[in-house]
């Protein structure tokens, strides 16, 4: 059987600043929070995990077109 750990993060009550962030689980409570403030990725997430979660998150505020256009040249290249 495996076991599972689930672990909730009230993001409102981490305020952190980035860089008093030490590991990666503070380091994604700040990313997690910050991602649609941010107007780009900070120098302390340049890693490729926060790298594709910034990437994800500009795709998901594409509209509605720029997002049909996006899934299209997807499927071409």
């Amino acid at each position: 059987m495996k076991v599972f750990s689930l672990i909730f993060v009230e993001l409102d009550r981490f305020v952190k600043p980035l860089d008093e962030c030490v590991g990666l689980t503070e380091k994604w409570c700040y990313a997690l929070k910050y991602v649609g403030k941010l107007h780009g990725l900070p120098e302390g997430l340049r890693i490729q995990a926060f790298e594709r979660l910034f990437a994800a998150c500009e795709i998901a505020r594409f509209s509605r077109d720029k997002k049909l256009q996006y899934e299209k040249d997807m499927i071409t290249e």
